[in-house]
């Protein structure tokens, strides 16, 4: 099992190379099985609509704007925290089975538009086959399989800007029948695209860099804390975080200062927070730490467990008895 961040990598699509952001499978932990290995059941609601849905289940595009109080990562570093950021998303958008296709279409980082490969993929086949409706999903290579539930695909994200598809769709308009939301916040039509959030199609997520913030108190202790809907805080006053990636050669990008820990199990930890879950402290998972687990040790793996999940697809009804109510953090062990 690897602790690598979120890879930018390049795939070819309809002779283009597009940037992607792969969705790490490694860190699901062994009783989810990618492909077509055997799993275990998760028990969940199914497609059993919540009473009031989160902004996972209804926002068509997150807004993302990372503010660095502490003046501690370069442009450099924040292209790679947003990979990390955008592959943790991917994490927990795969896992969830009560989500609709139009959940998280498009993901807003500091300007830059991204869009989900399993909407991309759809919108290429319709294309290349005279669709009028993009329905049909083609996207049948990276899925992870959670038993009972079917083979879920991954949600990889795409620089919208860079993909050939996207760039087809916007040259005309009435390509095929699609949200109008989502095509004018993709081709930056009409006054959707000028404004923060003009509908629940549209939602915020602010991540600060520093200890100051106003959503949370970061102590010596406590490397990043997340509240649900609101917001994320990393303590770079504190702490150094390590990003990690192949296809940049970067192997030991830092920022903040501090002890050292993984920016991915960070981020993951943390949005997971955001999306409405509680710490979970069941730790005994062949010695693998629960990404839910309340405190990081340095040196230690990490996954994403069925009972994670569970609690995902749960946390997705905002009336969830169990549902974060306040915002929590990671605490450090030495």
């Amino acid at each position: 099992m690897s602790s690598m961040s979120g890879e930018l990598v390049k795939r070819t699509t309809d002779n283009r190379e597009d940037f992607l952001v792969a969705t790490p499978l490694e860190h699901y932990c062994n009783n989810i099985a990618p492909n077509n290995r055997a799993a275990e059941p998760i028990p969940i609601l199914g497609n059993q609509p919540a009473g009031v849905p989160s902004p996972l289940l209804r926002a068509k595009l997150l807004k993302i704007k990372i503010i660095d109080v502490s003046r501690t990562c370069d442009k450099p570093c924040l292209e790679k925290l947003s990979s990390t950021i955008l592959s943790s998303i991917g994490l927990w958008r795969s896992g969830c089975a009560r989500c609709s296709s139009a959940s998280l279409n498009l993901v807003e980082i500091n300007n830059s538009l991204w869009l989900d490969s399993i909407t991309h993929d759809k919108w290429s086949y319709a294309l290349n086959n005279s669709r009028k409706y993009a329905q049909y999903d083609p996207h049948s290579v990276s899925r992870v399989n959670f038993a009972n539930l079917g083979r879920q695909p991954v949600a990889d994200y795409i620089r919208a800007k860079m993909s050939k598809v996207t760039n087809k769709i916007c040259s005309r308009e009435n390509l095929f029948t699609m949200n109008d939301f989502v095509e004018s916040q993709l081709c930056n039509r009409n006054n959707f695209a000028k404004e923060s959030c003009p509908s629940e199609d549209c939602f915020e997520l602010p991540i600060y860099l520093g200890k100051e913030n106003p959503y949370c108190e970061l102590t010596e202790s406590k490397i990043a804390c997340g509240s649900p809907d609101g917001a994320i805080a990393l303590n770079t006053d504190n702490y150094k975080f390590l990003m990690r990636s192949k296809s940049l050669k970067i192997e030991n990008g830092t920022f903040g200062e501090g002890p050292t820990v993984l920016l991915q199990h960070t981020i993951t930890h943390e949005v997971g927070h955001w999306f409405g879950l509680q710490h979970d402290n069941d730790d005994a998972i062949e010695a693998v730490a629960n990404i839910m687990f309340d405190g990081y040790s340095r040196g230690r793996e990490w996954c994403l467990t069925l009972n994670n999940l569970k609690e995902l697809n749960e946390a997705v009804d905002k009336n969830w008895k169990d549902r974060l109510s306040s915002n929590s953090g990671l605490r450090y062990i030495k």
